[in-house]
């Protein structure tokens, strides 16, 4: 097997040794314009996150909130092709003397006949701003199951996803080497699933809700906040105004697991219209392939449902709704199901979440330069759980607003943004007798320039303020810089600070499905940190074949941490405060190219160096892969009528917590092996109609023996929490959907 996993990295890093074959040329040189739709009856407005890609390339953008883009030049490439959801598709011939371009497209009319004139790319990197930003595309999430968002990321080399434990099903997310704690989510640019929604947050995002999903590594703006340390994921939701009138998806695979989703928009009026989305999910059979008396799946129960308004004029725009999600999730000893009987281990979960939300903007002059912004959010969260004897509630009521001016200065060499933020969070946590309630306020205020002083630099730079009730003052410093050497190459620069204040319990559920004793040793300080990141993309041509390289490095230093303890005693894991250095070292090289017409190919590698003080000790951080590879291939007919996907992807091994105080049946080796795993789908069209079959694990590996001393789930050894590979075997599924 290790000599498979070198062949595997050779082969990649000989794909990846060719660079800079271009030689150098003017600088880089953009495409600035705006988008427009015109709808079935004359009635014209800007379109918003309108689709803009170079042909034959992975190269795009999409539109801002008055329907802009820029988007960089590529030599040799000169067909813009342009998409939006309910309209049709256009490719337009760029001339090299072209700066500005108006795009004007057309509502569809859809019949069982659809008409394709281009194919949107599975992945686009916008390379109009200076922070470089991965956008997974509406095709690009139909590559997998996705049934939520924690299955986005099956085709990304960037982002990794496991479960937290053997029992639940809490999955988790990481980046740059660090758990998705240090990643701050937003939906539509509004911060989400925040606090005690990091449990099991991921998978209260369905997959069929989602338009797009925005991917930007390091520290990101300062105007959502100070909390992104490592990156930012942005979901983008189906808009009213363009999605499908009616819109169908079912969902089934071979452990009796059933989903459906389902959305309708309707369009009052040209600036008024509505979208109504839901999702259910069912599994209620019990299932133990690997006879350890534990489900390997939990029994599960859930409902989604969100109503989303949009509001339009020419100087003021609205976006409003609400939402509720209702979740069971249970698992455990396939005994304590079949007797109900408290001798048996059971974990037990509820959870109810609301929320409601209403952002608005206002353009203060005709050329909708000067604009202000309003959002405002509430989020209410309450989960009630046990896991064995552990008894877990925790309740958080969260109110969030942003007050944003932006303008131009020096005839639109400076773009910046000024505001207000304040957000207040209400925690009351119970575990077992120990109550952990605490209320957060912090009002802040940011300030932001993206400054082009000349066409092939930009600038982004600034800070914020935050006065934490608990915590003191924050301040929040970010820089990011792009250099354009010429028509190919791309060179960027991001350094910045972020700040994280720690929901242990929330963050580290998988450790309450275990006997370990939960040790706080002292009070726990905000988790601080700088992140530096340089980043390379160059296309270039060989064999006639346009390749696209990305390279990039990001390096993330911890001022204080919160040390999770699980080596000192493997009974127990203790909480408390860096004491020594943290770092994390992320290298990432990938290349994309199409090898012939309709057949995409996309390759990676990336190596992770992720070190901790723990107890004293500077060490490997443990359930972290030393390095990642992965080969995603994609070919379509040309009429697009079928579509199929594979991934191969190879895990490096990993240091696993110290056990050698357990007896010799309960300890583990120091290391966990490398492994492989393969993901296949194919998608059939009819028409409206679209069937696909998959199976993610295609050979069924899975970690052997999961749970630690699964014989004895209340005894002091017991511990479920040491997952690092796959829980469960091969997962095959099935799934239509139809668009009206």
């Amino acid at each position: 097997m290790k000599a498979n996993h070198k062949l595997f990295i050779y082969i990649n890093l000989f794909i990846l040794i060719y660079i800079f074959s271009s030689n150098i040329s003017l600088a880089g040189k953009k495409l600035d314009g705006i988008v427009y739709g015109v709808d079935s009856e004359g009635n014209k407005s800007v379109l918003v996150n309108a689709n803009l890609y170079w042909s034959d390339s992975n190269t795009g953008t999409i539109t801002d909130k008055d329907g802009k883009f820029s988007i960089e030049k590529i030599q040799g490439k000169s067909n813009l092709i342009v998409s939006y959801i309910g309209f049709r598709k256009d490719t337009l011939k760029v001339e090299p003397e072209m700066d500005f371009i108006e795009i004007t497209l057309y509502e569809e009319l859809r019949t069982k006949e659809i008409e394709v004139t281009a194919k949107q790319p599975s992945l686009l990197i916008s390379e109009s701003g200076s922070v470089k930003t991965e956008i997974i595309t509406e095709r690009g999430l139909k590559k997998a199951a996705c049934c939520n968002l924690s299955e986005s990321f099956v085709t990304n080399p960037s982002v990794d996803v496991s479960y937290t434990d053997a029992i639940t099903g809490a999955k988790q997310i990481q980046l740059l080497g660090l758990q998705g704690s240090y990643i701050q989510l937003l939906t539509e640019q509004m911060p989400d699933l925040r606090g005690l929604a990091s449990s099991f947050g991921l998978t209260y995002i369905p997959g069929p809700w989602m338009e797009s999903i925005q991917l930007s590594k390091g520290t990101s703006s300062v105007v959502n906040g100070y909390e992104s340390i490592t990156g930012q994921i942005n979901v983008e939701f189906k808009k009213p105004a363009e999605s499908e009138k009616l819109f169908l998806n079912f969902y089934a695979d071979n452990s009796a697991r059933f989903e459906g989703n389902a959305y309708s928009a309707y369009k009052f009026t040209p600036e008024f219209s509505s979208i109504l989305l839901l999702s259910s999910n069912l599994h209620q059979v019990l299932h133990d392939y690997n006879s350890d008396g534990f489900l390997d799946k939990p029994l599960l129960k859930y409902l989604n449902v969100s109503n989303r308004w949009d509001y339009s004029t020419g100087f003021w725009e609205s976006k409003f709704g609400f939402g509720a999600m209702f979740e069971e999730r249970n698992s455990g000893q396939v005994n304590f199901f079949k007797s109900n009987k408290p001798d048996f281990f059971g974990s037990l979960i509820k959870t109810q979440r609301y929320e409601a939300y209403a952002k608005n903007g206002f353009i203060l002059d005709d050329e909708g330069e000067t604009t202000i912004g309003t959002i405002l959010k509430f989020n209410y969260h309450n989960q009630n759980s046990t896991f064995g004897k552990n008894i877990y509630d925790g309740l958080q009521k969260t109110f969030y607003t942003n007050l944003l001016f932006q303008s131009v200065a020096f005839d639109d060499l400076i773009k910046y943004v000024v505001g207000f933020s304040f957000t207040m969070d209400n925690y009351n946590e119970k575990l077992n007798s120990d109550n952990l309630a605490r209320n957060e306020s912090v009002p802040g205020v940011f300030a932001e320039m993206n400054i082009i002083p000349i066409e092939s630099i930009n600038i982004q730079t600034g800070v914020r303020a935050d006065f934490h009730n608990l915590y003191g003052t924050f301040i929040t410093p970010r820089l990011h810089i792009k250099y354009e050497l010429n028509d190919n190459t791309t060179i960027r620069g991001s350094l910045g600070k972020g700040y994280h204040i720690a929901n242990v319990l929330s963050e580290n559920i998988g450790l309450l499905s275990s006997s370990r004793n939960i040790n706080f040793l002292e009070g726990l300080r905000p988790e601080e940190a700088w992140n530096y990141g340089l980043n390379l993309s160059h296309t270039f041509n060989l064999f006639d074949i346009d390749f696209s390289f990305n390279a990039e490095y990001y390096r993330t230093e911890f001022i204080n941490q919160v040390v999770v303890d699980l080596d000192t005693d493997p009974q127990s894991v203790s909480f408390y405060n860096l004491k020594g250095k943290s770092y994390s070292n992320s290298f990432q090289f990938d290349l994309t190219f199409e090898l012939f017409s309709n057949f995409e190919v996309l390759t990676a590698l990336r190596i992770n160096d992720v070190k901790t003080t723990i107890n004293n000790n500077f060490t490997r951080k443990p359930l972290v892969s030393e390095y990642k590879s992965i080969i995603n291939i994609a070919y379509s007919t040309p009429d697009d009528d079928w579509k199929f996907d594979l991934t191969a992807e190879i895990n490096g091994k990993g240091r696993l917590p110290d056990t050698r105080k357990n007896p010799e049946e309960y300890q583990l080796d120091e290391f966990y092996p490398g492994f492989v795993l393969f993901h296949g789908q194919i998608t059939k069209s009819f028409g409206l109609l679209e069937f696909y079959l998959g199976a993610e694990n295609i050979f069924g590996y899975r970690q052997q023996n999961p749970i630690i001393a699964y014989d004895q789930p209340f005894g002091k050894y017991f511990d479920s929490s040491m997952i690092w590979g796959p829980v469960i075997g091969r997962m095959i599924y099935i799934g239509l959907r139809y668009s009206l």
